[in-house]
């Protein structure tokens, strides 16, 4: 717990402005689930925004600490960036993931909430985002494997998964509110009738991937931010999401309101995932300084 702490006084001991933005998040739900995210985005039109994740539960086969850095170009009408990151082993899981990310944004045109001349205009326009990210999977767990009429494989040398996801993202601008719809697709290069489920990727069990070990297939997620202010924007979201080898869907519902205190953004919010199967509801809270997280390989990060 101390860690969090030091990267909380760190944020807030900061120096404001475009150039340097520092964020921490912690989230805790279900199964003692604990979650931190610790991100530094630097620079202003070209910059690199790193961040590392961490998260374990009852539940999970041991502590899950991701790396991971976009380099990109931000500014105006267009933006677009590369990122690559890791998980080191852990109980012989590991992974490794790039990709690719390209964005056009237009001019506002809804009003906004004060007449600051200041303001981007291309702020909460109207945006397009794709993107493409390529995962590897590695299990060296010694495991039994097989479809469910054939018989079962024992597993010698490591099981290695390859993942490609194709993500796009719109924001659209309704009145004062701004209306984000984003879809994913999922594929894969092997045929997982013939995998395990101990050889599934390992998932941060939050958001739209909340299972630990599992395919997803598609997903589609909404969300509507409706600012009351310059500085306060309540905002609600949901997600249905679709999973390989005839798995349940799962559906993710969220509330939360972003705000600033002393300047500092704050975020809080509350989401109740679930997961399709008997007892498999969740509840979780996160608070963030600096801003929401923004996962570099998840949509809800456009």
């Amino acid at each position: 717990m101390r860690h969090w702490w030091f990267c909380l006084s760190f944020l807030l001991v900061s120096p404001a402005g475009a150039f340097f933005r520092p964020s921490v998040e912690q989230t805790v739900g279900v199964d003692h689930y604990s979650e931190t995210n610790v991100s530094l985005d630097v620079g202003k039109e070209f910059h690199a925004f790193s961040e590392f994740n961490t998260y374990s539960s009852d539940i999970s086969s041991g502590t899950y600490n991701t790396y991971s850095t976009r380099l990109g170009y931000d500014k105006g009408r267009w933006g677009w960036g590369v990122t690559g990151g890791f998980t080191p082993e852990v109980e012989k899981y590991s992974n490794w993931f790039a990709g690719a990310d390209a964005a056009r944004r237009f001019r506002r045109t809804r009003p906004a909430l004060s007449d600051d001349e200041d303001k981007d205009p291309f702020e909460n326009g109207a945006a397009v985002r794709v993107g493409a990210f390529h995962a590897v999977h590695f299990d060296r767990t010694r495991s039994m494997s097989g479809t469910r009429e054939g018989p079962f494989i024992d597993l010698d040398s490591a099981a290695t998964i390859s993942q490609t996801d194709f993500h796009l993202a719109l924001n659209l601008p309704v009145r004062t509110a701004l209306v984000t719809l984003s879809w994913v697709e999922s594929r894969y290069g092997q045929d997982l009738s013939s995998i395990s489920e101990n050889e599934a990727q390992r998932i941060s069990p939050r958001g739209e991937d909340f299972i630990l070990r599992g395919f997803p297939h598609s997903s589609m997620a909404t969300e509507v931010d409706l600012p009351v202010s310059r500085k306060t924007t309540p905002y609600i979201s949901f997600a249905y999401i679709t999973y390989e080898l005839d798995a349940p869907p799962a559906k993710v519902y969220n509330v939360g309101i972003e705000t600033k205190f002393a300047g500092v953004p704050i975020d809080f919010s509350y989401e109740y995932y679930d997961s399709g199967i008997k007892n498999g509801v969740g509840h979780y809270l996160t608070l963030a300084f600096g801003g929401r997280y923004q996962s570099l390989a998840d949509d809800r990060g456009w």
